[in-house]
Order: structure tokens, then C-alpha cells, then sequence
């Protein structure tokens, strides 16, 4: 059998090696990164056209979409009605994610828990809204920033200049409207689940860590860190699969791929901040390994519509990734450093999932702001950190830069 991977982060190396656990399956990787040729060959394809031509000639199976944007893009209705199977949601459930605006509209109409919001088009309606909230403010892009369009404003003129640069075009198209939420002083986790259409299996809990700075300071990342399991207990646990899982999976029938939830959680009640509709990064680096299942057999299971019978089951080991990211990121940085001492990592202790890696002259380089996922697993969240940390330490590059306290 043979599968096409889109994607060039850790999310999707981390599919990569969760897929080759069977040794049978042909694994291609568009566009891939320096760590993808351990798992998959990579390919040079330009656009869904070049994808297509692909798949069609190598008789490709299936296609697996990890970012976003192809997904709000309509890759699935694409790829789909030339008979490939697509592993991501059709366009028409784009606005999920593609319109944070569009989607909390979606999630109050149908009485799912999220922060009292507004939704804007211009600066001075915003600002009103804005006037009549206590500090601090939570304003958002509407549209797909990787990750980096939310901003906390803790006063009136911080606000004010937050909105004047989104309606300026910060984010470009992205911030040409804006969602503005009431804050919520709470614990954030992201809950995941599957779909074939109809039905759905929950896929567990992760953390991720967004701000650039130790203590949740700093500007928004696509992610500097993460870990799994979480402690949510069971009464929480019922709270959010019936109030929020259970009540978003009745509207969506159809959806096919995965979903996740970006929650916050205040005197055990949950909150929705976000839908993702892709499985989430840095979260995937720590989820495929609490696994315990086979993911061919998950996905071929969405395949055929038989998701209901699937059993989703998970191992007894902690999970905690550490993200290496070239010092300047999330804004400008350098690449083209060599990355020493990969080689040095126990693989009985951690594992490297590469991101913005490149293999040149036989050397693996950095090649963009999030570069390694470091991933210490044990039995207590407090080894696996150790782990992480340790090896976080020892793989060493020009610039490098992480958090020191993802997991406290």
C-alpha cells in the first residue's frame, strides 16, 4: 500500500514514524523535511494539480494532510473527485478553523460553552467592543495565522494599538476582520477526535505550550512545547465529550478527519477557544507515542466507514516535547546552522521528530523557526521531562533557543 503525507513540520514527521510501524507500507512525503527521508521518500510537487498527477501514477491510497491551509484550500473535494482518499475534512468545514468569526457564531448557535465574543470588520465597532469588557482583552485574526494571531492586550491603549496594526493588514487577509473574547483565567488543553462521517472516536488530551517565554510570556508561537496524558478528571471529562464534543459532532455529519479542541478550563468547567480541523503541532509529537493502536488501521477505518468498531487504546508512558526553535522566531531569524549531536540521543529515552531541518551536503541544517521536537518519554510526567530536557541540552545548533518549563 502506498501513502502520500502533505506537510514539513514535526506534526508530520511524527506521522511519518507513527506510519511506519508497518513495515509493508510505501510512505511518500510532499515537501517534507531533513529527518522525512528516514520514513518516507520525498517528492517535488508544485500544486494540487502535481499532486493528483502524482497519486494517479503511483497509485497512491491515500493522502494525509497535516496543515491547515491545503485543507481550507478544498484539497479533500480535489483530490477526492479524481477517486484519491483524503484524510481531511471537505471545504465546506473549512470555516472551522479557517474563520475563528464564522466559527464561534458556529459554536454559539448551537449552545457549546466559549468566552462572550464580538466579531468585527472595522476598527472603531472593535474598539466599542472593547470599551465594554474588563482587562485584558483577547483579540484574534479571523482567518489562518500559523498559529501566531492571537494577542492578550492588558490595557485600553495596548488594545487599541493591537487592532490598528490587525486592521492594517498584520496578519494580511488574515486580520481583515477580528473576534475580541472576554479573558478567561483558566488551564488550556486540547482534546482530539477522529471522524469517518458519522461517527467519531476520542483520541485523548494534550498540552501546548504557545507563548515564546518561560511562564507563558512573550508573543504567540505555533507552539514551543507539549505533553500527554493530562490529568482531567472523570466528571470534567463527561463534562466536555457531552456539552462540547458530543454537541459539535451532531452538526458536522459528513466531517471526515481529524478535529481538535482548543479548551479552557476554569472551576472545572470547559470552554471552547478553538476548533483546529488537522491534528495539532507540537500535540501530535506526544500523542502518536501514547498510542497504543495501529494508526494504518485507524485510518483505513475512516476509509471504509467503520470508525464505530475501531478501538482506540493508549500505552502507560508520558510523553513531553521540547520545540528547539532558531533564536528570533516567531519573528526574523537565521538558518543554515548545522545540527551536531542528533546521534546522541537514547532512543530507549527520547525521540527527535525534525521541523525545520534540511539535509545539505550530507549535514543536517536548520531551515526555519521551529527546527527539533526533542520527546522524553518514561513512566512519570516528571521522568519523560527529565529526558526531554537532558537531550534538549545536548543537540546543539547555531542561535538555538526553548522554553525551560514546558511541564512544570
Amino acid at each position: 500500500m502506498k501513502v502520500l503525507v502533505i506537510g514539513s513540520g514535526g506534526r508530520e514527521n511524527a506521522i511519518l514514524y507513527k506510519l511506519s510501524e508497518n513495515k509493508n507500507l510505501q510512505l511518500y512525503i510532499f515537501p517534507g523535511n531533513g529527518g522525512s527521508i528516514e520514513y518516507a521518500k520525498r517528492v517535488n510537487l508544485e500544486n494540487f494539480e502535481d499532486i493528483k498527477e502524482f497519486c494517479i501514477e503511483n497509485e497512491i491510497k491515500m493522502v494525509i494532510v497535516g496543515p491547515e491551509e491545503p485543507i481550507a484550500n478544498g484539497i479533500s473535494d480535489y483530490l477526492e473527485s479524481y477517486g484519491i482518499f483524503t484524510i481531511a475534512p471537505n471545504l465546506k468545514f473549512a470555516f472551522l478553523e479557517a474563520s475563528k468569526g464564522k466559527s464561534k457564531e458556529f459554536m454559539k448557535e448551537n449552545n457549546i460553552p466559549i468566552p462572550y465574543f464580538g466579531y468585527f470588520d472595522n476598527f472603531s465597532s472593535a474598539f466599542d467592543f472593547i470599551k465594554s469588557l474588563k482587562p485584558p482583552y483577547v483579540i484574534k485574526a479571523d482567518g489562518l495565522a500559523g498559529g501566531k494571531g492571537v494577542s492578550i492586550a492588558y490595557s485600553l491603549d495596548e488594545a487599541r494599538i493591537i487592532l490598528i496594526e490587525y486592521f492594517e493588514g498584520k496578519f494580511k487577509d488574515a486580520s481583515k476582520k477580528v473576534v475580541i473574547e472576554e479573558y478567561i483565567d483558566g488551564f488550556e488543553v486540547s482534546a482530539f477526535i477522529v471522524m469517518d462521517g458519522k461517527d467519531y472516536k476520542f483520541l485523548g488530551y494534550a498540552k501546548d505550550y504557545k507563548r515564546l517565554l518561560d511562564g507563558d510570556n512573550g508573543p504567540n508561537t505555533g507552539g514551543m512545547g507539549s505533553y500527554t496524558p493530562v490529568s482531567i478528571d472523570e466528571n470534567l471529562h463527561r463534562k466536555i465529550i457531552k456539552n462540547i464534543i458530543e454537541k459539535t459532532v451532531e452538526k458536522i455529519e459528513g466531517y471526515k478527519g481529524f478535529l481538535f479542541f482548543g479548551l479552557i478550563i476554569k472551576n472545572n468547567e470547559p470552554f471552547v477557544l478553538e476548533y483546529n480541523i488537522r491534528l495539532g503541532d507540537p500535540e501530535t509529537q506526544v500523542l502518536v507515542l501514547s498510542w497504543s493502536f495501529n494508526f494504518l488501521e485507524l485510518l483505513t477505518s475512516i476509509k471504509e466507514r467503520k470508525l464505530k468498531d475501531f478501538i482506540v487504546s493508549f500505552n502507560e508512558l508520558y510523553f513531553l516535547n521540547v520545540v528547539l526553535t532558531s533564536k528570533g522566531y516567531p519573528f526574523e531569524y537565521k538558518t543554515g546552522y548545522k545540527i551536531e549531536n542528533i546521534e546522541k540521543v537514547d532512543k530507549s529515552e527520547a525521540i527527535v521528530f525534525h521541523a525545520g531541518t534540511e539535509i545539505v551536503d550530507n549535514k543536517v541544517i536548520t531551515n526555519g523557526g521551529r527546527v527539533l521536537n526533542i520527546v522524553g518519554f518514561g513512566d512519570s510526567l516528571n521522568v519523560a521531562r527529565e529526558r526531554a530536557y537532558k537531550y534538549a541540552s545536548i543537540v546543539n545548533f547555531e542561535n538555538k533557543f526553548y522554553r525551560k518549563d514546558i511541564g512544570l
